[in-house]
């Protein structure tokens, strides 16, 4: 099993089918005091309606599996973005802002809005832009949404390298010897140039 895999199985949310053939959510968070799994409160939540907060082809690939599965899709779009095919394929489309990403794509607030005036349950962040902003998923939750993707917890704590390489290692994943920080200086290796 590579190492990818175990970290997956480990820290990512879990969807399963249930006999209907309807994804149902199970979420997972990482406890920052230890290395268990937790249940969080919105297990068993059914997704009717999914926002993709992104564009381009990843916001098709995520929409084609969404409609597979009979989830309703929401479109976001910048004023460039208002005719591209994500916009056009999607159930409902909103716009969010101006070309620029950081007054769009990177809006948390035009998104988390968009999600409540559609009636979205959940928000997928696709990849890049949002995806590995803990601030965003923390609010998704906040704001009552399921946050495809993993725990601000877990995106807050794999960020982090030591952080990381801690919760890795206490999970039994096998980790590549090496360097962790500041306590694993040997302060005697060090020599200073002659």
């Amino acid at each position: 099993m590579s190492i990818t895999t175990m970290i997956h199985r480990k820290l990512n949310r879990k969807l399963h089918r249930n006999f209907n053939k309807q994804f149902i959510y199970t979420p997972f968070r990482l406890s920052s005091s230890s290395t268990n799994l937790t249940n969080t409160e919105n297990s068993n939540r059914k997704i009717e309606k999914l926002l993709i907060a992104n564009r381009g082809e990843i916001a098709c690939r995520i929409m084609r599996t969404a409609k597979r599965l009979g989830i309703q899709t929401v479109a976001v779009y910048s004023d460039a973005d208002r005719h591209s095919l994500h916009v056009k394929s999607a159930d409902e489309a909103v716009r969010i802002g101006p070309p620029p990403a950081r007054s769009s794509y990177l809006n948390s607030s035009s998104i988390i809005e968009a999600a409540v005036r559609t009636g979205a349950q959940a928000i997928h962040p696709g990849y890049g832009f949002l995806s590995e902003n803990a601030d965003f998923a923390q609010l998704c939750e906040k704001e009552g949404f399921t946050f495809v993707g993993p725990p601000a917890s877990a995106i807050r704590e794999m960020g982090d390298k030591s952080a990381s390489k801690r919760i890795m290692g206490a999970a039994g994943v096998p980790l590549v010897p090496g360097y962790h920080g500041m306590n694993n200086i040997n302060h005697h290796e060090i020599r200073s140039p002659a």
